[in-house]
């Protein structure tokens, strides 16, 4: 269970905790969201923009496709949220 500042700052607009996606993994390494998944990488990946992509090894970095097939899945970035608090 996460506490309320985290579950805040994460889902501003979750009606209720049981709304929110993001957990901690069970050996406590990473913060995932269940519900949003690597793309695997085909003919329709976008290129010249940043993405973020998953190597063949399992490491993720945020760069510009190319077409080098060790690349075997991608995400769009995330986006800012925006508030009318200041950035912190």
């Amino acid at each position: 269970m996460m506490s309320c500042w985290l579950w805040q700052t994460i889902c501003t607009t979750c009606t209720k905790e049981s709304d929110i996606t993001v957990q901690t993994t069970s050996d406590g390494a990473a913060v995932v969201d269940t519900e949003y998944f690597w793309i695997p990488v085909d003919k329709h990946t976008p290129r010249g923009a940043k993405l973020q992509l998953l190597g063949q090894g399992g490491v993720a970095i945020y760069a510009n496709y190319d077409g080098d097939s060790f690349w075997t899945h991608w995400c769009p970035l995330p986006k800012k949220a925006k508030t009318n608090e200041k950035d912190y």
